[in-house]
């Protein structure tokens, strides 16, 4: 039996626990990344581009196991409109939250991310911002029920920069010969710490209603349908 059909076996077998319409096939969801500042702020700094690297994407229903729906690797853009491939094992129904594993980025692009979970590129009023994680382990946004079918299967994890980037101040950093402030492990360390604590609260999910891998006005004006709880 092929990895596919194991998976789709699986998810057939789990939804009786998942309230799904009888009779109603599964189907591959569409997940997206985008980034931004909140409603009516403009985020300093701002992204350019970035991408998180994250495995075994799996959909929590509100009662019962989660089905994952990509278990390989993927470098989800939070610069654009670029959907991961999902397999179509996702049960029609009501769904709690979605949650994965940052992992090591194998891949030879981006290669920002080669080696590492997290690779952001932002903007200053003077120079750029490289922030370089290798940080893996598991993230899980949670909120209140709902909906997922084959017509209105489309999600974009949001990346709020101003909420990623608060309180922080890069003036006293250490720079490269270019001016440019790399954050990592090994170059302002305690700058990397702040940003990887105040991730979580800056990733949300939202409905991508018209399906085209970004968010509008609207769409970010109903409000997230799950988020990183607070610690």
């Amino acid at each position: 039996m092929s990895r596919l059909v194991t998976i789709a076996a699986l998810a057939a077998g789990l939804s009786g626990c998942l309230g799904t319409e009888t009779g109603n096939p599964p189907f591959a969801p569409s997940v997206a990344g985008e980034s931004g500042g909140q409603m009516g702020i403009v985020p300093r700094p701002r992204l350019e581009a970035g991408w998180l690297a994250l495995s075994e994407l799996t959909f929590v229903p509100c009662e019962g196991d989660g089905i994952v729906v990509r278990y390989e690797p993927g470098a989800l853009a939070l610069h654009g409109a670029q959907r991961l491939e999902a397999d179509p094992v996702l049960e029609p129904g009501d769904y709690c939250g979605v949650r994965f594993e940052r992992v090591a980025w194998s891949g030879a692009e981006p290669s920002a991310l080669a080696g590492r979970s997290l690779a952001i590129d932002a903007s200053l009023a003077d120079s750029t911002v490289h922030v370089r994680s290798t940080r893996t382990g598991p993230l899980e946004l949670t909120g209140e029920p709902f909906a997922m079918s084959e017509a209105s299967g489309s999600l974009v994890l949001f990346l709020d920069e101003s909420l990623l980037f608060s309180g922080l101040s890069f003036a006293d950093a250490e720079r490269d010969a270019d001016g440019s402030v790399v954050v990592s492990a090994e170059t302002n360390a305690d700058l990397l710490e702040r940003i990887e604590a105040q991730l979580p609260g800056a990733l949300s999910l939202y409905r991508d209603v018209d399906g085209d891998g970004a968010l509008s006005e609207e769409e970010l004006a109903a409000g997230p349908l799950a988020t990183v709880p607070a610690p």
